[in-house]
């Protein structure tokens, strides 16, 4: 029982850390450039990108990750952010 609230109480706060890096990022861009000035884009897995790209554009996203940048999608396929590395 102890290990299921921990567990629990752990995902709790992790979900807390992703809706706060939401709520940082939602009008904060260029999003990749500023995650990777706070330092969140190298603490957060794909599935967690996603969470928190969802939170900034209140839809579901799809990134896809290209030689030169990022692009989101929406999940009609529509593109509705851009990054270039260049």
């Amino acid at each position: 029982m102890k290990k299921v609230i921990r567990r629990i109480l752990r995902e709790d706060r992790e979900q807390m850390f992703l809706d706060k890096i939401v709520q940082v990022m939602k009008n904060d861009f260029p999003l990749f450039k500023n995650m990777e000035l706070y330092g969140f884009y190298d603490q957060l897995s794909e599935d967690e990108l996603n969470y928190v790209f969802f939170g900034i554009f209140e839809q579901p996203v799809t990134i896809n990750k290209i030689s030169h940048g990022f692009i989101i999608y929406d999940e009609n396929g529509n593109q509705i952010y851009y990054k270039s590395n260049w």
